[in-house]
Order: structure tokens, then sequence, then C-alpha cells
């Protein structure tokens, strides 16, 4: 007979994400209240680290200087860079021009790595462009993030407490149809606290909130699919119990370009 140990239960694996989380956490936050050139230059590295570990699951390529990534991470930056100054058209221009040279010096990949870029790096300046520009910038970023992490662990609790029937078994075999209900049902409900708390219109804030929490949720899923693809577990392995950074920022990533939609149609200045 072969020992294969003990299994892990169902939360066996909630410490470690519970104190990794935490302190990327408490980093983000350290630096959003800061604001400025702090907020950039995180902004910076987490583009870099997000687009080194989809380069890694699209190409198959582990190395960190590759070419068309160190290309992109040079744009990426000076694109970041400008949307803090508030020249948020130039720094995407130079976001979209990296990603068109990222993708020709792959042409294998062009279309991934390029949508890609723009994916990550849209988001990513997003973020920065709403900490800069909007009247309560910080609240909604922090509102954005809460909604997010909301519908993640609510997911968690409630699929892992209550399972049943798979959400999409082909693409991510652990999440449960429980569990996405039951995130959206915390991301709705804590966008409505946080709304009471700081005299936004309620329902509004429910909707929002409630289509945040769903693109949070579609890209998680887009992401386990890449990785499903590539035949890879994660993403990459800096962050304990999480995986890579992509594996915990792409409910974010998602999320963010659902309140960019939101705000461009003019539905999210109703929040605030």
């Amino acid at each position: 007979m072969t020992g294969t140990g003990p299994k892990p239960g169902r939360f066996g694996d909630l410490g470690i994400r519970a104190v990794s989380g935490v302190v990327l956490g408490a980093l983000c936050l350290f630096c959003v209240m800061i604001g400025g050139i702090p907020a950039m230059l995180l902004a910076a590295v987490l583009l870099v680290l997000l687009f080194w570990e989809y380069h890694r699951i699209i190409t198959g390529n582990p190395r960190f200087a590759t070419l068309p990534l160190l290309v992109l991470s040079a744009g990426g930056v000076l694109g970041i860079a400008a949307a803090g100054l508030g020249a948020a058209a130039l720094g995407f221009v130079f976001l979209m021009i990296a990603a068109l040279v990222a993708g020709l010096l792959s042409p294998r990949h062009f279309l991934e790595l390029a949508g890609g870029a723009l994916y990550i790096g849209v988001a990513i300046g997003g973020l920065l462009v709403i900490l800069e520009t909007e009247t309560r910038g910080v609240d909604v970023l922090i509102w954005i993030v809460v909604i997010i992490i909301a519908s993640d662990v609510g997911a968690y609790f409630t699929g892992r407490s209550v399972g049943g029937r798979k959400l999409c078994p082909r693409i991510s075999p652990g999440k449960t149809c429980s569990g996405a209900i039951g995130g959206l049902a915390c991301a709705c409900g804590l966008s409505m606290v946080i709304a009471a708390v700081l005299g936004w219109p309620i329902l509004v804030a429910a909707g929002a909130g409630l289509l945040v929490a769903m693109a949070s949720q579609a890209g998680d899923l887009a992401e386990s699919w890449l990785k499903r693809r590539a035949g890879v577990k994660d993403s990459g392995v800096l962050l304990p119990g999480h995986g890579g950074f992509l594996d915990r920022l792409d409910g974010i990533l998602g999320g963010t370009w659902a309140f960019l939609i939101l705000d461009a149609l003019g539905v999210a200045a109703a929040l605030y």
C-alpha cells in the first residue's frame, strides 16, 4: 500500500492565502493612499510582473529578459507614468505602440501578446487614471478592489462549503455555480453597505457592483482557460497560496475593465 498522506481539508490552504493576500493588499493600499510616485511605481511593477507571467503562459518561455517583454515593459512604464501625470490618452498610445511592437517581435503569438498587453495595460493604467482624475478617486478605487475581493472570497467560501454543480468544469474544475452566486451576492451586498457609508445611491452601487463582480469572475475564468490550454497550474510562484500575480489579479483586471466601460458610458458617475 502506498501512503499518500492526509488530504488537505476544504480550507487547508486558507492560512497561507490569507497571509500573502493581506501583505499584498496592505502594500497596495499604502501606495494608493500616498498616491503620486509610489502609486505609479507600484502600477509599473505590477504591469511588468503581470505581463511576464502572461508571456510565460502564452509562449511557454520562462525567461524574463525576452525582447518582446522588455519592449512592452518599457512602453508600459512610460504609458503608466504619462497616465499618472494626467496625460491618459498619451499613456494609452504608448501602451498600444508597445503592444504592437511586442506582437510583431513574436509573430507566432501576435494577437495573443498584443491583445493581452492592451488588456493588462489599459486596466492598470485605468486604475491610475481613476486615482488621479476622479473627484473621489481613492474612494472609487478602493470600492472597485473591495467589491472584487468580496466576490472572490465569497465564491471561495460558498463554493467550498456548499459545493454542487461545477460552473465550467472543462475550464476550471474547482469553480462551482454555488460559489459564483455566493460571490456575486457578497459583492452586491458589500457594495450597498459601502454606498450607504459614503452617501452614494445604493441601488446604482448595487447594480454597478454586480456588473463589476461578474466581469471579475469572467476575467478569472479567462485566465483559467489560458492556463489549462497551456498545461500549467499557476501563472507563477511569487505569491504563496495564490500562485502568481496574474492568478491573484485576474479578477481585478476584468472588474476594472467593467468599471471603465461604465465610466465611459456615464453610468459610474452616478455613484459619486
